[in-house]
């Protein structure tokens, strides 16, 4: 990582330097005719006045095609995400968290004063919504004023937009020009405005579109239209505004002509399980040789959550790429190989850093179940599941042996990373686990040895999950086994995603299996502290709230929350890899994430025709990073 500290006296960054060289810009044919017609302007009248220019991975790509992708996720889908999300500011490769890499995307430019308090942000002057009109700092004050901070739209105000417990003050300064100003020093900013935590719909929102829907610039009588059409009570006025809001590149089921500045957009949708997306003639990047972006015309996303459906369409040829979230079991790795010619495309193992690991996430140490939450909270519990799991086995039956049994931690390589972090409590040891068990109160066991709880119930662990990746079903069957040689049921249940979500939010779920997220630097501590609402959702709303609302956490996890805010607000980079191995140390002793194996190669799909794929580990993030710049080649 390159050191950088924003203690420097001004960071000005911008893409003057990158200027294409070419004084006429191109596009693709399909928008010819469009131009010819005058239903659009021209190329040069759509961009901004500065595009971003992007560098393609290989060569100048060739205009045409559809992009044909499955996914397993009701709404969303991550490939799409990555292929469609912009942020304000964008690194290279986009895993990164590395601020010597970070560039201006959305925004033109960016200046943060000596003490990371004060962030000049710049749109690009000229830049447009999809439907073709201007984005301006209206639409900032919209998305900051009218959305995040009114209640009725947004029931938890973003973490990654406040500090100290507080949001920061916006001002406008001219069409394009807009200043947030904290209260306290928030050195990480520029970081969480080019991570997946923050895409530009966080800051950014077409007003033109929205206001319609919102009870400021629009009457309850003229919304009654719009509020019978999906079904809301007459009032509920902002339902249908959070109906409407599909700004998210995760959105599948954004309206047809919502406007947006990713290069995708939705145009229609043939059946229940597919959605067709069209080229934005609006976007904002082109090559190097001035050609706007993307090259590829059109992606079909279809809907596939049976995994043997999903390999079927693989091996007919049906996908040009699969990756990421929606995963592909290493255990299937033969069957991609040996239908490569048949398909017509490459089977590639790549680095993953932990994207395909499950690992065991989120026990909730907030629980209604107060003899239950009892349990959680004890260390002695997490350490002696940890203990009870075999990650040798799992690593043969599952990867191939092609892993490494670990403890959850940040990835090796990182300046966080520590190899005592990653041993922690990871050996095999059954028999220390049963005595951690017992020695906790939890000796006691019913006729078929299951373990009671001091309330002489049986201990149940409902253990849901939904298949983020292929990986995680397998683990979780032989984790339940393992669970069960020393006593411990676990109700391992798959359930879809949406209801996953809102059983975390209610504060209902008692523990899940997720992929091991890398921290990747900064931004994803909470992964591996009880930040994040789904650990712990009283005490994430007691921190979120400054301590007004939720339930205060031990003054452990108070530390831990102290050390998360000193990495947030300090500029200064040794202060902050000092704070997060405090936490990782924690974790290698709260175990708040029981990790399974890490370092596991990711199976690949890809179109023999698809060019510009990028080498550098295209699966440490969801999707298929630079999806602007691919393109079919002969």
């Amino acid at each position: 990582m390159l050191k950088r500290s924003i203690v420097l006296t001004i960071i000005i960054l911008s893409l003057t330097a990158g200027a294409v060289q070419a004084q006429q810009y191109n596009q693709s044919p399909i928008l010819d005719k469009l131009v010819e017609s005058g239903q659009l302007p021209p190329v040069e009248d759509r961009l901004p006045a500065n595009p971003r220019v992007l560098k393609v991975t290989e060569d100048i790509g060739k205009y045409g095609g559809v992009l044909n992708l499955i996914h397993s996720w009701v709404g969303e889908d991550p490939q799409l995400r990555m292929i469609n999300s912009e942020f304000l500011l964008e690194s290279f490769p986009r895993s990164g968290m590395d601020e010597g890499k970070i560039e201006p995307n959305v925004l033109e430019s960016y200046e943060v004063n000596n003490d990371g308090t004060v962030y000049t942000l710049k749109i690009r002057e000229g830049l447009k919504w999809s439907d073709g009109v201007a984005v301006t700092t209206e639409d900032v004050r919209y998305a900051f004023e009218d959305v995040l901070l009114n209640e009725k739209l947004t029931a938890w105000y973003p973490g990654w937009l406040q500090i100290g417990g507080k949001p920061p003050e916006l001002e406008i300064i001219d069409e394009y020009t807009f200043r947030f100003t904290f209260a306290e020093p928030y050195g990480l900013f520029t970081l969480m405005m080019q991570s997946h935590l923050a895409e530009y719909s966080e800051l950014i929102l077409p007003s033109h579109y929205l206001k319609k829907f919102h009870i400021e610039y629009t009457s309850l009588e003229d919304m009654q239209p719009y509020l019978k059409e999906e079904g809301l009570d007459e009032d509920e006025w902002w339902n249908l505004h959070t109906v409407k809001n599909k700004s998210s590149a995760w959105n599948l089921d954004a309206p047809v002509g919502f406007p947006t500045l990713h290069p995708y957009v939705v145009v229609e949708r043939p059946s229940d399980s597919v959605t067709i997306l069209e080229r934005n003639p609006y976007y904002f990047k082109v090559d190097e040789e001035g050609n706007q972006l993307p090259y590829i015309d059109r992606i079909r996303m279809e809907l596939v959550q049976d995994q043997e459906m999903k390999n079927m369409k693989i091996i007919a040829g049906e996908v040009d790429f699969e990756c990421g979230a929606g995963g592909l079991a290493l255990t299937n790795l033969p069957l991609y190989r040996e239908n490569e010619t048949r398909g017509g495309y490459r089977t590639l193992l790549l680095d993953s850093t932990g994207i395909v690991t499950p690992a065991i996430y989120f026990p909730n140490l907030t629980n209604p179940d107060e003899v239950l939450r009892g349990i959680l909270q004890d260390a002695r519990f997490r350490q002696a599941l940890s203990l009870a799991i075999n990650r040798e086995e799992i690593n043969d039956l599952v990867f191939f042996g092609l892993g490494e049994p670990a403890q959850a931690t940040d990835i090796k390589g990182s300046p966080y990373w520590q190899e005592e972090f990653e041993k922690a409590f990871a050996e095999y040891d059954p028999d220390r686990a049963n005595r951690l068990l017992d020695a906790m109160g939890l000796n006691k066991r019913d006729e078929d040895g299951w373990r009671l709880r001091p309330d002489g119930k049986v201990l149940t662990i409902p253990l849901d999950f939904f298949e983020v990746n292929a990986n995680v079903l397998p683990v979780s069957e032989l984790v339940v086994e393992y669970w069960r040689d020393v006593g411990i049921k676990a109700d391992m249940k798959l359930i879809s995603n949406t209801l996953w979500i809102e059983r975390q939010v209610a504060n209902e779920n008692v523990m899940s299996v997720w992929h091991q997220e890398a921290v990747s630097a900064d931004a994803l501590f909470g992964w591996f502290a009880p930040v994040a609402f789904r650990f712990a959702p009283l005490w994430h709303i007691w921190y979120t709230s400054g301590g007004h609302d939720g339930t205060e956490p031990p003054m452990e996890v108070q530390r831990v929350f102290y050390l998360y805010d000193q990495i947030r607000s300090t500029p200064h980079e040794r202060e902050r890899i000092v704070a997060g191995r405090e936490i990782l140390q924690v974790q290698a002793e709260k175990l708040w994430t029981i990790g399974t194996v890490t370092r596991v190669p990711a199976v690949t799909i890809v179109s023999e025709r698809l060019r510009n794929i990028p080498d550098w580990s295209i699966c440490t993030q969801w999707g298929l990073p630079l999806g602007e710049q691919i393109y079919f080649g002969d």
